[in-house]
């Protein structure tokens, strides 16, 4: 028997690109999880106060904003994430250990990269090199 792989757990979804956020709500809901969404920066700031979170997954660019904020506040949270972007080479060098999962791309790959993202953080595998 298959395990979900996010049962009990809330990800965030920062994604600006509406069916792409449905896909991977879709994905993470089927793994048992718990999806809040926000498609801005600002929107996705708010929900990282309000909500507990277990991990992310952040689009590089939210329109015309860049998602370095989100993955500040996150940070200051000890909430794991990954990056999912049609750009790969964007992230940041500060956040240069972060997982890159590139658009387009399997369920599997993003399921096992955000897995992957949650098992590192929790062992202190990798970290912001601020």
């Amino acid at each position: 028997m298959i395990h979900p792989a996010f049962v009990d757990q809330r990800l965030l979804v920062a994604e600006d690109e509406p069916l792409i956020a449905i896909d991977l709500a879709r994905i993470l809901n089927e793994e048992g999880a718990t999806v809040i969404q926000a498609s801005s920066v600002p929107n996705a700031l708010r929900l990282i106060e309000t909500s507990p979170l277990s991990a992310g997954v952040i689009d590089i660019r939210l329109g015309v904003d860049d998602a370095g904020p989100i993955c500040d506040a996150l940070h200051q949270r000890r909430v794991p994430f990954v990056f999912f972007t049609g750009d790969a080479d964007a992230p940041p060098q500060r956040w240069r250990s972060t997982p890159v999962v590139g658009k387009p791309t399997m369920s599997s790959v993003i399921v096992g990269a955000l897995k992957y993202a949650i098992t590192a953080d929790r062992r202190g595998i990798f970290a912001n090199t601020s």
